[in-house]
């Protein structure tokens, strides 16, 4: 079950035709959007984030406990219909970045099967496998590159029918990567030629997805994430989790001035503490961050990546988006997903919805 503390209702309903919910089983929150397609574009239908009571495990362990709670939500927030957009969760998918040659006389689909079916321990009959090509305009005898989801048959089963036996129609089933690509290139405007890097700031893990345009270039996980940070400063500041998680959604982390000076107005002793202890783990990331930026500058002839957005549990921290300004020499900013939609105006920006909202405009928005 869950509780309502925390959770928000981010649109009054409107006039137009709803489109699927997307539904999203956070480590420590259950996320939901539905909007609605108007015919000068999207509105905002309804959205919640809310805090498991008992934790994740115990709410997907019965069809029947979800069923009651999804029709609380549905009836309290006002979510039309069964049709849902969802992931499978993190612990359960595995993603990687694929790079392989096609011989004359076979296909993407072919190859990367072959390769597959040569790195899963048994069967690959046992697993379900999805792919996305990375590149779209790999000439003829170039390395193709494309991004892989794999998880085991028996998960992806399991996870389907909770949903079914909990009422629910499940339309498509994604990972984070596509339904963030999906987001970024409908919600963002003026920017067909511009290189843009979303970083994905999860519970367990980051995502890093770089877009040139439409095209996907670059997308690739690294351990960073919230439980990290909060393990961290458990360790070093005596803290329990619970407390752990307080101070960071009061206080956030220590704000940082023009050139990565240190900026004392916005900061305070706790917030400064904060910082120190968890700096080691940002210069890690800002280091898959340059990585990033390295192979992106090969790959679209020198290019640079314009701007970076930050969605994610950790991107609702405070001061987050000033650390990694001081950190990098690209402006950073926290992605409002709802930014730009009608109604989007009628809720606090919450990052940690982005996936949530990209599985939601499945069907409603062109995808490439």
């Amino acid at each position: 079950m869950l509780t309502n503390a925390g959770a928000w209702l981010s649109a009054r309903a409107v006039a137009g035709y709803p489109g699927p919910i997307g539904l999203e089983f956070g480590l420590y929150r259950l996320r939901m959007v539905q909007l609605l397609k108007q015919p000068d574009g999207l509105s905002l239908g309804a959205c919640a984030s809310i805090p498991y009571t008992g934790g994740r495990e115990q709410l997907l362990a019965s069809s029947r406990r979800l069923a009651d709670l999804l029709r609380q939500l549905c009836k309290t927030y006002g979510f039309r219909g069964r049709d849902v957009v969802t992931c499978l969760q993190p612990n359960v998918v595995r993603t990687l970045l694929l790079r392989y040659a096609v011989p004359a006389g076979q296909t993407d689909a072919g190859v990367i099967v072959q390769r597959m079916s040569e790195r899963v321990e048994g069967e690959l009959a046992d697993y379900v496998l999805d792919y996305m090509p990375v590149r779209s305009d790999v000439s003829e005898g170039q390395e193709h590159s494309a991004l892989i989801a794999l998880a085991r048959r028996e998960d992806v089963v399991v996870y389907l029918e909770l949903l079914r036996k909990a009422g629910l129609n499940v339309l498509a089933l994604e990972i984070g990567p596509v339904a963030i690509r999906r987001l970024i290139t409908s919600a963002l405007d003026n920017y067909a030629e511009d290189n843009l890097m979303v970083i994905t700031m999860g519970q367990t893990q980051t995502y890093m997805t770089v877009l040139s345009g439409r095209r996907l270039i670059f997308d690739r996980e690294v351990e960073f994430g919230e439980r990290s940070l909060v393990e961290r400063l458990c360790e070093e500041l005596e803290l329990a989790e619970s407390a752990a998680h307080q101070l960071l959604d009061a206080r956030g982390l220590r704000a940082l001035g023009v050139a990565g000076s240190f900026d004392e107005t916005g900061s305070d002793e706790v917030t400064t503490t904060v910082f120190e202890v968890l700096k080691p783990l940002f210069m890690e990331l800002v280091g898959d961050i340059n990585k990033a930026l390295i192979y992106t500058a090969s790959e679209t002839r020198g290019k640079t990546v314009q701007q970076v957005y930050l969605t994610g549990a950790v991107a609702c921290w405070k001061g987050i988006a000033d650390i990694l300004n001081g950190l990098l020499d690209i402006p950073v900013s926290v992605l409002d997903p709802m930014a730009g939609m009608q109604g989007g105006n009628e809720h606090d920006p919450d990052p940690r919805v982005g996936v949530a909202t990209g599985l939601a405009m499945r069907g409603l928005v062109g995808d490439e």
